[in-house]
């Protein structure tokens, strides 16, 4: 499902920016809270309840997002308390999803930022500034693309995604395989992406239509699958495509 949003949202467009964006840290959370266990003890086959429910609710910040986006744009800097229940339900799921991932480090950091954003007038000399309340910060992190949907979910939604699907192979990552195995790999990921960029662009030596651009990104996601048949089954659309667009480029030159 993730990869399918993803793989539409490069062909044919993403939504409206923030709906766009938090979809993708709502999907990414929920994949962090099913993967990664809450301690370190526990099962990282199978997610206790509690896991679930964070994930759910991951999902319903989107949702809500979706259901009045005119309205939380046009309440920016006047939010609401539904505003700020969601924007910090999104702030303790992010750090918790990073704490899973990455440790301890990263979320005491970004506290201590938190903090120093609400007190800061307690601070001394060059350290103090006016201090925020909570309101106002959690609707900066939540209600515009300069917070948590900021340039960095932006690049990872639209641009870094769609290079991480054709990291489905352990190959690829250099991960127990041979220098040979993994530059096929590697080769076969990159046939992939140009037929990705095919079936987006709807262009190669001549303008491409649908059909094709449904076939080159069947053959895409063929090459993204990892095993010989698939990659076969890929290539060979790969050369029937760039076969057939030569062909088509020749006739609208004659013509």
């Amino acid at each position: 499902m993730l990869d399918s949003i993803h793989l539409y949202t490069a062909i044919f467009g993403p939504p409206v920016t923030l709906v766009h964006r938090s979809l993708h840290v709502a999907m990414m959370c929920s994949i962090c809270f099913l993967m990664y266990p809450m301690r370190k003890k526990s099962s990282r086959t199978q997610p206790s309840w509690f896991d679930w429910l964070l994930a759910a609710i991951s999902v319903v910040i989107p949702f809500y997002i979706w259901h009045d986006y005119l309205g939380v744009v046009e309440r920016a800097g006047r939010a609401s308390d539904m505003d700020m229940v969601m924007a910090t339900l999104l702030v303790a799921l992010v750090l918790e999803a990073i704490r899973r991932c990455s440790g301890k480090a990263l979320p005491i950091l970004s506290l201590c930022f938190i903090l120093y954003g609400m007190y800061g007038r307690e601070f001394p000399g060059m350290f103090m500034h006016r201090g925020y309340d909570w309101l106002s910060l959690s609707n900066h992190f939540f209600a515009n693309t300069e917070g948590i949907y900021g340039t960095s979910i932006n690049v990872s939604s639209s641009y870094i995604f769609l290079f991480i699907l054709f990291v489905l192979s352990p190959q690829l990552m250099l991960i127990n395989t041979t220098l040979g195995e993994g530059l096929f790999t590697a080769a076969t990921a990159a046939l992939g992406v140009f037929l990705l960029a095919v079936a987006c662009e709807g262009y190669v030596y001549a303008p491409v239509n649908v059909v094709m651009r449904i076939v080159s990104l069947a053959g895409a996601l063929l090459l993204m699958i990892p095993g010989i048949q698939t990659d076969i089954v890929g290539a060979v659309i790969l050369i029937g495509v760039i076969l057939f667009q030569k062909r088509k480029a020749k006739t609208l030159q004659v013509a």
